[in-house]
């Protein structure tokens, strides 16, 4: 079983249509929409894709666990555009923030945000994690050995295709703001530079 993290603004929706190229339908979206509950899961299903915690399969047999990170500045400045300017999901953290209009410092300081990769990883251990830095090295070790291994191989393309990119262009954040947002997600920061480093894959 093949558990693909979507970390927001990483790739995500780019790496579930590749998926959904090769997997069909043995793949499962999990999304907080959706309200998956995991002792349902169809056993046809051989990969899951989605927001949602890795804990949440850790006790799968045989569960691999893959995902996508970037810098996580780049990440948060992506993700609050994102959602000022052109998602429609109505989470109660999304809606406080355009009601109340945040800024974009307040969005990388609200507990929502805090080291949401972190977060989202902890509870298992990855055998892939791909940087969007290093997309176009990533993306080919990637395919081979997750795409080019579905079930429906004939129909996956070995390129990236690009969905949901940010409609408005990014802004200058100051070198203050910048290490104030990299000491508020210290964990997300810390495990960046671990996976740069060590390049796990």
């Amino acid at each position: 079983m093949l558990i693909s993290i979507h970390i927001p603004k990483c790739a995500g929706s780019s790496v579930l249509n590749a998926l959904a190229q090769s997997y069909r339908m043995r793949l499962l979206k999990d999304y907080p929409w959706k309200n998956v509950d995991p002792a349902k899961v169809d056993p046809t299903v051989q990969c899951i894709h989605g927001h949602f915690p890795a804990a949440k399969y850790k006790n799968f047999p045989n569960a691999r666990f893959v995902t996508w990170m970037r810098h996580p500045v780049d990440r948060l400045q992506s993700h609050y555009i994102y959602w000022k300017y052109r998602s429609k999901a109505s989470t109660p953290a999304r809606i406080k923030m355009l009601d109340e209009d945040w800024s974009f410092e307040r969005f990388c300081m609200d507990d929502w945000t805090h080291n949401l990769c972190h977060r989202l990883m902890t509870g298992a251990t990855f055998e892939f994690v791909g940087l969007v830095e290093r997309i176009k090295n990533d993306w080919p070790i990637f395919h081979n050995r997750y795409i080019a291994g579905g079930p429906d191989v004939s129909t996956a393309k070995a390129t990236l295709p690009k969905t949901n990119r940010a409609v408005k262009p990014k802004f200058a954040i100051s070198p203050e703001l910048r290490s104030k947002i990299e000491q508020r997600h210290d964990k997300d920061m810390e495990l960046f530079h671990l996976i740069k480093q060590n390049r796990p894959h």
